[in-house]
């Protein structure tokens, strides 16, 4: 996993709460790190370097509407492999432009995440993808 993120930072966190009388501790990752602003880069990375040569060769496709799609055009940068990456038209320009800096093809469609995932489903079914990284999204 290390090749792409950093090791995520804990913060420690006090505050007083009133209602419950007493001083608290949290414990904060801080995601906001990460190459990508986000954890989504982790799952991404993690799921995409388990698959082989061979399924890296044909790509991966996927649908999103920001932190994830951005998280799977970096892996896919860095592990060679060509990523299609669904995302609504309602998605703001800042978030597609960046997936599509870091090397992934957006193909924006539908008004909903819903309806941009179904493209994906139909279109990975048309290309009979033996290993679809949008159906390890779907699982997540």
């Amino acid at each position: 996993m290390w090749p792409l993120s950093h090791p995520l930072q804990l913060l420690l966190r006090s505050f007083i709460s009133g209602e419950a009388r007493g001083q608290f501790h949290r414990l904060q990752k801080r995601g906001d790190l990460q190459p990508v602003f986000s954890f989504k880069l982790r799952g991404a990375y993690n799921m995409m370097a388990r698959l082989s040569k061979e399924q890296l060769e044909k790509g991966v496709i996927c649908s999103s509407a920001g932190n994830h799609a951005q998280g799977v055009a970096l892996s896919a940068q860095k592990l060679g492999c060509d990523a299609v990456i669904a995302m609504p038209v309602t998605t703001p320009e800042i978030k597609w432009k960046s997936v599509e800096r870091l090397g992934a093809q957006v193909v924006l469609v539908g008004d909903s995440y819903d309806e941009a995932q179904l493209f994906m489903l139909n279109r990975e079914q048309s290309r009979k993808v033996e290993h679809s990284y949008l159906l390890l999204t779907i699982l997540m």
